[in-house]
C-alpha cells in the first residue's frame, strides 16, 4: 500500500472529500497492518479505488464525485470493523486533525 499517494489524495481532495470519507479511507489505513492478508485485500483495493483516478464518477463532478468512493471506503470498513480498535482510531483522528486544521 502506498502510503504516499493516500496522503496526497486526502490533501489535494480533502476539503471536496469531506470529512467523513477521509476519516473511513484513514481508519482503514490503520487497521491494515494487524489485519489478516484477506481483509489487508479488501482495505488495499478499497484505499487504491479511492487513490486512482479512475472511478465509476470521477471526482471532480460536484456532490457525485466521491459519492462511489464513499460507498466503498463504507462497505469495505462495514467488512473490518473488528479490526478498527481505540488504537488505530485514535491514529485515525490524530491524522483528521493534521488534514483539517485551521492553521
Amino acid at each position: 500500500m502506498d502510503q504516499k499517494s493516500l496522503w496526497n489524495k486526502i490533501k489535494n481532495s480533502a476539503g471536496s472529500a469531506g470529512r467523513e470519507i477521509v476519516h473511513q479511507a484513514l481508519l482503514l489505513f490503520y487497521a491494515y497492518p494487524n489485519a489478516p492478508k484477506k481483509v489487508q485485500a479488501v482495505i488495499a483495493s478499497s484505499l487504491a479505488y479511492f487513490i486512482l483516478p479512475l472511478d465509476a464518477v470521477p471526482d471532480p463532478i460536484p456532490l457525485l464525485g466521491f459519492l462511489d468512493d464513499a460507498t466503498v471506503l463504507a462497505g469495505a470498513l462495514g467488512i473490518v470493523r473488528m479490526y478498527v480498535n481505540e488504537e488505530v482510531k485514535a491514529k485515525a483522528n490524530s491524522a483528521m486533525e493534521r488534514f483539517f486544521s485551521k492553521t
